[in-house]
Parts: structure tokens; C-alpha cells; sequence
């Protein structure tokens, strides 16, 4: 049996089991635009206004090239590279969306609004996967790093090819 409460949910009930069962889909309410009007998604956009409004304690002074020194008040100054979407904060580099420090080197530089700003317009899975190769890098680089501190130095591995074996290292470490 179906029948429609005051909101307009359609309900249905089991009379087997004694449930009623409510559809979970809202009908759009007259005069509400279920249209997003902006061209990145609401939770990308929530996140950029947020830093637009960090990105206004900034101050932005040209460095050469496509470099921006950007202080950010408290003694803390960062470089932002426009050509490579990076910021030495790092969180560009992570996350894919320009940071507070970013959006300052940008206003300043291009004085365009940021959803013009071609990384913002990524889709989701573009993003995911921009985020995704970025985390791989910093992960291998932190990899490679990790394993050239837990070598032993060259004095020590003289006359000792790369391909060496573990038995070989020791012995000529052991001579």
C-alpha cells in the first residue's frame, strides 16, 4: 500500500512486516535552483573561499620569474611558483587545490578571480588523481631519502659494485 505524507514523501507499507518504508528522495522545492552555478564542486569552492579570505593577511612581493615571496604574517614566508602549481607549505603540492599562499601570488599576479584559475576547474576524479600522483612522489622521494641515511657511506662501500651481495658487502665490510 502507498500513499504520500505532507512533504510529499511517498511511504510504503509492508503489511507483512509491519514497516512503513520511507522513499529517501526529496522533491525540489518550487522556486529553489537544484543548478550549482559555479564551475568547481560546492565543498572545493567552500575550501578556496576559506583560504581567499587567509589569502587577504598575505603580502606578496615578486621574486623573479614565476616566483612569489608571500608573507604570511608572524614571520612566516613561503615561495609560491606559479609555472609549477607549488608552494613551499606544501599543501598545493598535496592537495592539488592552491593554497592561501597561492591565491595571493595569483590575485597579485593575474588579478583574475580564482575559479578562473585552470586547476581549480579539475573535475573530482582529475583532482583524485592529481592528489593521488603527488602523494606517490612525495611517498618515493621519502623512500629514497629513508634508504640513502640507512646506507652505509662510501669510505665504507669503496670497491663495492651496485649489484654486490648482501654476503659481499659484509665480507668487505668485515675486511
Amino acid at each position: 500500500m502507498e500513499y504520500q505524507d505532507s512533504k510529499g514523501h511517498a511511504n510504503y507499507h509492508n503489511a507483512r512486516d509491519d514497516q512503513v518504508l520511507v522513499d529517501e528522495k526529496d522533491p525540489v522545492e518550487e522556486g529553489q535552483d537544484e543548478h550549482w552555478p559555479h564551475q568547481i564542486c560546492k565543498n572545493i569552492f567552500d575550501h578556496v573561499q576559506q583560504k581567499k579570505l587567509e589569502a587577504c593577511n598575505c603580502t606578496v612581493q615578486w621574486s623573479g620569474g614565476p616566483k612569489y615571496q608571500v608573507d604570511a604574517g608572524r614571520g612566516d614566508q613561503y615561495v609560491v611558483d606559479l609555472d609549477n602549481h607549488t608552494c613551499s607549505c606544501r599543501k598545493w603540492d598535496l592537495l592539488g587545490i592552491p593554497c592561501a599562499h597561492g591565491i595571493a601570488a595569483i590575485h597579485y599576479k593575474k588579478g583574475k578571480a580564482m575559479e578562473d584559475y585552470d586547476e581549480a576547474k579539475a573535475t573530482a576524479r582529475v583532482r583524485r588523481k592529481l592528489a593521488y600522483a603527488r602523494a606517490k612522489a612525495v611517498a618515493a622521494t621519502a623512500k629514497k631519502v629513508a634508504l640513502n641515511a640507512s646506507q652505509p657511506n662510501a669510505a665504507e662501500t669503496a670497491g663495492i659494485g651496485l649489484r654486490a651481495s648482501k654476503r659481499q658487502r659484509t665480507e668487505a665490510l668485515s675486511s
